[in-house]
């Protein structure tokens, strides 16, 4: 006798979980664009010649140690397929 009151609870819980669902879902409101754009900051553009002066002065000490680009000749390589063993 107790399992059909369990279930009508269930059916209940999840009757009043799925409404408050498709109310929220259409009764939430987006902020309209006057509002957004209200509240927006304007930004700034990074000055890209202090990133190239900084870059530059990085690596200008650098040196290559190989070639570029790397080639790697067939003999080097491994197997084909390296899960063949498994």
């Amino acid at each position: 006798m107790k399992r059909p009151k369990t279930i009508l609870l269930w059916t209940l819980l999840l009757i009043i979980t799925l409404g408050a669902y498709f109310y929220l879902l259409v009764y939430y409101t987006k902020p309209s664009t006057a509002d957004v754009d209200a509240k927006a900051k304007k930004i700034t553009p990074v000055d890209l010649g202090i990133l190239k002066t900084d870059l530059q002065k990085q690596t200008s000490g650098l040196e290559v140690n190989g070639q570029i680009p790397v080639t790697v000749n067939k003999d080097e390589l491994g197997r084909d397929n390296p899960f063949a063993g498994f």
